[in-house]
């Protein structure tokens, strides 16, 4: 799951990535 998710956001530059991570920890 955490591997998963992880993944897609690496991707992702830098900026933005420690966003859409934290809106999920805090779903």
């Amino acid at each position: 799951m955490a591997s998963g998710f992880f993944i897609t956001f690496e991707g992702g530059e830098g900026a933005g990535k420690s966003t859409q991570i934290e809106r999920l920890a805090r779903r």
